[in-house]
């Protein structure tokens, strides 16, 4: 159903009105923009590609689960390192399932494979000894990064121009993921929070992502990444 303001289908793309008058209300600008957003919304697998899919990856990951563990356990005669890679399987799996299975928003599709994960990798670590690493450093860090993607798809999608600006939010992106997973690991392994690495990738990410910031404002606006290297 459409939105009594609208003035152009967000599909189709067709102004909504008769003859002229209606074409002289809607701006090039404002048809760019709802197909654009109409077709970074729609940017979706069938569901037969996402089953597909999801049976392919599942065999590969079931597959690499075992062989790491048996690697493990026939070199050392227990389950000890194998439970790291175990454990980036488990959460690509959790993932790769909300993605094919569930018919929700972006956004629910993220927060129910965090979950999933999060009980994924907290299984993992109370049946291989209870170290308690889930819940002091792999939960964290999949909740900063689950943060991050969101805010970043939820910029992408509302972004009027699309242009360079979206690699300059990238980088944003990128240096508060490093902050955030500097910090988490900090606190899990010597208990208070030492910034070091992640500042000198913010120093360098940061001004790269201003300066694109600042071409995309003097390229007429942001300038179409398709229009400048013609793909």
């Amino acid at each position: 159903m459409l939105e009594p303001d609208m003035k152009v289908c967000p599909l189709c793309e067709t102004p909504l009105g008769v003859g002229r008058a209606a074409d002289k209300d809607v701006s090039d600008n404002e048809r760019d923009h709802f197909s654009r957003r109409a077709r970074f919304d729609d940017r979706r697998m069938s569901s037969p590609q996402r089953k597909a899919t999801w049976e392919l990856v599942s065999i590969i990951l079931i597959l690499l689960v075992i062989t790491t563990s048996l690697i493990n356990y026939i070199i050392n005669r227990e389950i000890s390192w194998s439970e790291y890679p175990v454990a980036v399987f488990l959460i690509i799996f959790s993932y790769v399932s909300s993605f094919a299975f569930l018919d929700k928003k972006r956004e629910i599709q993220v927060f129910c494979a965090f979950l999933t994960a999060s009980l994924a990798i907290f299984m993992l670590d109370s049946f291989t000894g209870g170290k308690s690493w889930a819940i002091h450093l792999g939960i964290p860090l999949l909740f900063f990064s689950n943060m991050v993607f969101i805010g970043v798809l939820v910029v992408f999608r509302n972004a009027i121009q699309r242009g360079i600006n979206l690699i300059a939010y990238s980088f944003f992106a990128t240096a508060l993921l490093c902050l955030c997973v500097e910090a988490s690991t900090d606190l899990y392994i010597t208990g208070r929070i030492n910034l070091f690495w992640s500042l000198i990738v913010s120093a360098c990410v940061l001004p790269v992502a201003a300066v694109l910031l600042f071409m995309h404002h003097r390229m007429k606006k942001g300038r179409d990444l398709n229009r400048i290297f013609h793909v």
